[in-house]
């Protein structure tokens, strides 16, 4: 063997461009009956098909496309953590504003409920008092009618 046929050997392939791209089959979807989850597993399927068939079979190349998919897999994933964060958030300050209206308005309840009691004491009170004057005055007008 001489070194021209070993050199000829470690030398690389030219893999032929492919001007041709594979096209998925395409169905007609009703964008109303496909749900968002079930669009993105889709868009993840066609552009993991789309990279591997640019890569020819080259590994290295196949995980940098698979890792850029995993990549903005995660933004969008983050994406929509905080969306739903913001979304949740005006519904949360509600919640906490009612919980804060409930607990003024207990307060309020209670402080009326001690009122009442205080008001519904001093009304028997008086209601005695009314009661003791009453005899007192009955008895005042016998001891008058006795006098006279």
């Amino acid at each position: 063997m001489d070194t021209t046929s070993i050199k000829n050997l470690f030398r690389l392939k030219s893999v032929p461009i492919e001007t041709k791209q594979e096209q998925l089959p395409k169905t007609e979807i009703n964008p109303a009956d496909e749900s968002l989850e079930e669009s993105r597993k889709r868009t993840y399927h066609e552009s993991g098909y789309r990279d591997s068939s640019r890569t020819s079979g080259n590994h290295s190349t196949l995980s940098i496309c698979l890792d850029a998919v995993y990549s903005k897999f995660q933004n969008e994933e983050k994406e929509m953590v905080e969306k739903q964060h913001q979304l949740k958030e005006s519904y949360v300050n509600e919640q906490k504003n009612r919980e804060t209206e409930i607990k003024a308005l207990t307060v309020s309840q209670d402080t009326k409920e001690e009122l009442l009691k205080t008001k519904n004491t001093e009304v028997e009170n008086h209601q005695h008092t009314i009661e003791a004057l009453k005899l007192k005055s009955l008895i005042f007008l016998e001891i008058l009618r006795n006098i006279m």
